[in-house]
């Protein structure tokens, strides 16, 4: 099939359908409710998360101000508030989260409120704001979280109908938002051998080489470089997964930048 080009002004919209998280920040007696589809967890380890928000949307202050915001996931029974959030702006509505069907409560460890009914919540303190363009990246460092039963490590979509974001339809319309299918396929985790063979020779490398002397950590990635013929970041990746899983330890003073 022949593809054409996508201009740079619309590309973003290959990335939908996203997902719609709505962001709740409150200061000074201020609130708002707002959806967002770019939203992601951006670190592990320490838990960090990052919504992108327009300095002109009215929670973008409020969230400057308060140092704070969460993340509400609500379920596809929710999709009309969603919608009415997203067109209507508290900048000159002070009835907005009313309106659009939202009751805010107060969250668990912020000074700041989240949706009521909300079937999962991320609560997060201001870490930091990135400027990207035109708009802001806010990081958000993990306070608490928390979720119905549905959740039970992993979502398991009895009762979370999750909200996507489709876009506006061609012809201007505000059909914006749908929901995914109830029909759920689970596709089984494919072993990347190649990735276990290189962990394992790795693992031996350093542990014959122990043996004999003590390693530090950049003798380690040099050794493993030279030995399987990897780039060094790629013998940065093993070794320090080696040492995350605890497969291997080096010596005091020795560093990991896992």
């Amino acid at each position: 099939m022949p593809q054409r080009n996508v201009e740079p002004s619309i590309a973003y919209r290959l990335l939908y359908p996203g997902l719609t998280a709505i962001i709740t920040s409150s200061w000074a007696n201020l609130d708002d409710a707002t959806p967002a589809t770019s939203c992601s967890a951006l670190s592990f380890r320490p838990a960090l998360f990052g919504v992108s928000i327009s300095p002109q949307n009215f929670i973008h202050e409020l969230i400057m101000k308060s140092k704070s915001f969460a993340i509400n996931l609500l379920s596809a029974k929710d999709i009309r508030s969603a919608s009415i959030a997203g067109d209507i702006s508290r900048r000159f509505n002070t009835r907005k989260v009313m309106d659009s069907g939202f009751t805010l409560t107060k969250s668990k460890t912020l000074d700041s409120k989240v949706i009521r009914g909300a079937l999962g919540v991320i609560e997060c303190s201001l870490e930091r704001r990135i400027t990207i363009g035109d708009h802001d990246l806010f990081v958000g460092k993990f306070e608490t979280a928390y979720a119905e039963e549905d959740f039970r490590g992993y979502w398991t979509f009895n009762e979370y109908v999750p909200i996507l974001y489709t876009g506006s339809t061609h012809n201007g319309t505000k059909h914006r938002f749908a929901q995914i299918s109830k029909h759920f396929v689970e596709i089984p985790y494919q072993q990347d051998m190649a990735k276990k063979e290189a962990i394992e020779l790795t693992l031996q490398i350093l542990r014959d080489k122990a043996g004999i002397r003590t390693l530090d950590r950049s003798t380690a990635v040099k050794l493993i470089s030279e030995k399987l013929n990897l780039r060094v970041p790629d013998s940065k990746y093993l070794v320090d997964h080696l040492v995350h899983e605890k497969m291997f330890q080096f010596g005091h003073g020795s560093k990991t930048t896992y």
